[in-house]
């Protein structure tokens, strides 16, 4: 198909600059999106398996989503962060770091987004400038790391279905229409290509859209719970601690804790 393009669905989530300082210390954290870093000055570092990386003036860093990394700083370097979604084979990569050089056109583009403050008149030009580095950065992962039995077009059109209205419930049998199967033909199908039951999946990708709403928005937990599809916060606090391994309020205080909402 020569005349076939692809669209990683990019959901910008958070585009901006700041300098680094002693809250960017932390561990072990991982969160349900991409990273894309760069620092104009050398003096913080990502550590991920006892490997560190140097987040430097000459490299791009690119860190999948439930990566879960430590942040070391020292200094007050300069910090420019993107923070996005990406969509199917982009959703499931192994927890890993990626670097690939600052150069040419990505790093004026990066110089420009260094300086531009975030404002209403700069929403365009941040936006188009940080889409135009995320698809360069997408483009660097290897194939061997994706995940192609996402590709499959039975089960890609039921996650895009999920993903349209996350917090609504969707059955087994409505997925399998969705999907153009026999109920237990689709389910059989979804586990041997996921991994996953359709309803697990379902319910992690609510908690990751509740993991959104708790970083970037000051919604309250028991609205985000009731976004996500949930009766009550004690419910969807049972739910989001079994997953993720910490409470809702935990998560939210420990992705504040950072100067770039890590």
């Amino acid at each position: 198909m020569e005349n076939a393009f692809f669209n990683p669905g990019i959901q910008l989530l958070i585009c901006d600059h700041t300098r680094l300082d002693g809250r960017w210390n932390v561990g072990n954290y991982a969160a349900p999106y991409w990273r894309l870093y760069w620092n104009a000055q050398a003096g913080a570092h990502v550590t991920l398996g006892g490997m560190t990386t140097a987040l430097e003036p000459n490299r791009f860093v690119l860190i999948p989503p439930e990566t879960p990394f430590a942040g070391r700083v020292t200094g007050s370097p300069q910090h420019v962060y993107i923070h996005f979604r990406a969509a199917a084979p982009y959703e499931a990569i192994r927890p890993s770091i990626h670097t690939f050089p600052a150069d040419g056109w990505g790093l004026r583009h990066i110089h420009r987004l260094a300086v531009i403050q975030p404002t209403s008149e700069t929403w365009r030009e941040r936006s188009l400038l940080a889409l135009a580095l995320v698809h360069a950065a997408l483009a660097q992962i290897p194939d061997t790391d994706l995940h192609p039995s996402l590709e499959d077009p039975r089960i890609l059109r039921v996650v895009e279905f999920l993903q349209s209205r996350p917090g609504r419930i969707r059955s087994n049998p409505e997925l399998a229409r969705v999907a153009g199967l026999s109920t237990n033909a689709f389910i059989r199908l979804f586990r041997a290509r996921t991994g996953l039951t359709p309803q697990a999946f379902h319910t992690r990708k609510r908690i990751e859209q509740a993991c959104v709403e708790l970083h970037y928005s000051r919604l309250k937990i028991e609205e985000i719970a009731r976004r996500a599809g949930f009766h009550d916060r004690y419910h969807f606090t049972h739910v989001f601690t079994r997953l993720r391994g910490l409470g809702p309020a935990a998560f939210r205080r420990q992705a504040d804790c950072k100067t770039d909402k890590n």
